[in-house]
């Protein structure tokens, strides 16, 4: 009975795979294509015609009973050239695929693939990877390109390609393969058709723990979907967050980068003119001392000219007294004339020469009152330079403390910049992982829904059918009453005449009442009762000591309860269900009703309204409750399988 709730959770397509896969076989078919050569002429191999030099083309037709690709491969033949024996080749494969109608250019699928052949030796070399394409059956043609490498096509000789394939059917008969019968007997389900009879074990297909845990663990991923959907939201505003910070640092940076470099500019420059000004007041003040010097000895220069000046004032006077005395001595005295014209012609000599030296002393003084007034100006102008080259100093140093403080103050952003990269880094890598991680539980998930929708589409059929088979006990049970059946002492038919009365007539010869009264007991397989001997069980078998046994009565629980039924089978569940007044609870599973069942589709009313049964169960016929949109229980008539 298992395999019959079984057979009702296999969907269609499974049944339709199952006849398919037991009933049809494709026929193995093949096509040969002689080759054709741009690179050169057909030649010989032996008995062998063959191609060989530049690129060599197959074409071939798609047949109108292809069903599916099978395989490819073409025939090649070693040859002696480039040193003969055994040669590896890397060949360049190009396939093209088109119907009639199509461009001539229609896109190539270019592969490449090595190959070896052997000198005078046919070897078949398989193609099969490069050509495993879709085909249109009689519509599409095939153009195959193979192409040594420069310097080998003339060491390949190709003689022909085979192109293996499927077909639909063997023969023009359209109706040989039809079935001819369908069957279903306990675990075997059988197809037969002209060819004889397929069957195949369905006793592995039990799904029920399966769609069980599916559901489970849908319910799980749907949680994780959630909280994943949450935690990528999350992590999508962190990333924004970061990416806007970073965007922010990063012009932060560039712009202190920017500043750094042109206050190393200035601070270059500053030291530069400081160099300069230094360089400048050490000449200046160089120069200040040679003025200096200068100024003093001119000044002795021009004391000394002064007094020579003085003194030569009073020899030319006492020289003029002189002349005027020997004026009227010379035509006398020649020696004194001689004396005197050879101290005038000294004295005239040092005259020059004085005057030479006054001029001189004159531009020296001139030139030492220029050299004096220029050596004032240098000096307001370096003090002016020093002043400015002092605040300048000043400045730099503040810029440079300010510029230490941004760069301390960057290199700090710089770290923490760094750190919230690596964070964000890590949080995108693992946010990849676990996108990663979803994407396949939600494949995962959409395959499982899938097998559910399928299951889900059997069981309903099943129910169905269930439904079915109780309309059936209903209706075999010929009323809808739940206690027409029931029966007690005074209604019973059949009663002997000495039990009518209900008083016990029979004479035991003796007035003792309780002398006949003995006790049972069980102890592990051995039967025992009081005043009398034992008998052991231990041979029946069964873990309940029972044995298996055939209810030939109706079972009337007088409003008690069947506790742990499990197993209970529904679907043939007898008539006489109807009349029991309790109820069946069962800690198990009941087959074919248990999971998975859309509420709704199993239905049933009371015919009168009537509520004869407690008010959370239904009399006559029966009803389901649901739990989360699944059937939870079904209920017949007071009795219900949970």
């Amino acid at each position: 009975m298992k395999i019959k709730n079984l057979l009702s959770t296999l969907s269609a397509a499974s049944l339709l795979a199952l006849v398919t896969m037991t009933s049809t076989a494709a026929n193995a078919e093949e096509v040969w294509s002689s080759p054709s050569a741009s690179g050169g002429p057909f030649t010989d191999v032996g008995d062998w015609a063959v191609t060989r030099g530049g690129a060599t083309y197959f074409t071939v037709a798609i047949p109108d009973d292809f069903d599916e690709f099978l395989g490819a491969s073409v025939l090649a033949i070693g040859s002696g050239l480039g040193g003969g024996g055994t040669q590896t080749f890397d060949i360049e494969i190009g396939v093209s695929v088109a119907s009639s109608g199509d461009s001539s250019s229609a896109a190539t699928y270019v592969t490449q693939q090595t190959i070896t052949v052997s000198e005078g030796v046919l070897s078949d070399i398989d193609l099969s990877a490069a050509l495993d394409l879709a085909y249109l059956a009689g519509a599409d043609y095939v153009a195959v390109s193979i192409t040594p490498p420069n310097g080998s096509s003339k060491h390949l000789n190709l003689v022909g390609m085979r192109f293996q394939f499927g077909s639909t059917d063997g023969d023009t008969d359209p109706t040989n393969e039809l079935n001819t019968a369908f069957t279903y007997a306990g675990t075997t389900i059988s197809i037969t058709d002209a060819g004889g009879t397929l069957s195949a074990d369905l006793s592995s297909l039990e799904e029920s723990a399966d769609i069980a845990a599916n559901a489970a663990d849908i319910a799980t991923n749907a949680a994780d979907i959630a909280t994943n959907s949450a935690d990528i939201a999350s992590n999508d505003a962190d990333i924004a967050n970061n990416t806007a910070g970073i965007a922010t640092n990063s012009a932060d940076i560039a712009t202190n980068s920017a500043d750094i470099a042109n206050n190393t500019s200035d601070i270059a420059n500053n030291a530069s003119d400081i160099s300069d000004n230094a360089a400048g007041i050490a000449t200046n003040s160089a120069d200040i001392a040679t003025n200096a010097t200068d100024i003093a000895n001119n000044t002795s220069d021009i004391a000394n000219n002064a007094s020579d000046i003085s003194d030569n004032a009073a020899g030319i006077a006492t020289n003029s007294a002189d002349i005027a005395n020997n004026t009227s001595d010379i035509a006398n005295n020649a020696s004194d004339i001689s004396d005197n014209a050879a101290d005038i012609a000294t004295n005239t000599s040092d005259i020059a020469t004085n005057t030479s030296d006054i001029a001189n002393n004159t531009s020296d003084i001139a030139n030492n009152a220029s050299d004096i007034s220029d050596n004032a100006a240098g000096i307001a102008t370096n003090s002016a330079d020093i002043a400015s080259n002092d605040a300048d100093i000043a400045a730099n140093a503040s810029d440079i403390a300010t510029n230490s403080a941004d760069i301390a103050s960057n290199d700090a952003d710089i770290a923490a910049n760094t750190s919230g990269i690596a964070t964000n880094a890590a949080a995108i890598a693992s946010n990849d992982t676990d996108i990663a991680a979803n994407a396949t539980g939600v494949a995962t998930n959409a395959a499982a829904i899938a097998s559910n929708d399928a299951d889900i589409a059997a069981n309903a059929s099943g129910i169905s059918a269930n439904a079915g088979l109780i309309n059936g006990h209903i209706a075999a049970d010929g009323d809808l009453s739940s206690t027409n059946e029931l029966q007690s002492w005074s209604t019973l038919p059949g009663i002997p005449a000495g039990f009518v009365d209900g008083v016990d007539n029979v004479n035991d010869a003796d007035s003792n009442p309780s002398n006949e009264l003995q006790s049972l007991s069980l102890s592990g397989t051995t039967l025992a009762i009081s005043s009398g001997n034992s008998v052991n069980l231990s041979g029946i078998g069964g873990s309940d000591n029972l044995g298996n046994h055939v209810a030939t009565t109706d079972l009337n629980m007088n409003g008690r309860v069947i506790y742990n039924a499990w197993d209970v089978y529904t679907n043939y569940v007898s008539a006489s269900v109807q009349v029991l007044s309790g109820y069946i609870h069962s800690t198990g599973y009941a087959y074919g009703v248990h999971t998975n069942l859309y509420w709704g589709a199993v239905t049933s009313w009371d015919d009168d309204g009537s509520r004869d049964c407690p008010s959370n169960r239904v009399a006559r016929g029966f009803d389901a409750d649901e739990w989360g949109g699944l059937i939870d229980r079904i209920r017949f008539n007071c009795a219900y399988v949970r």
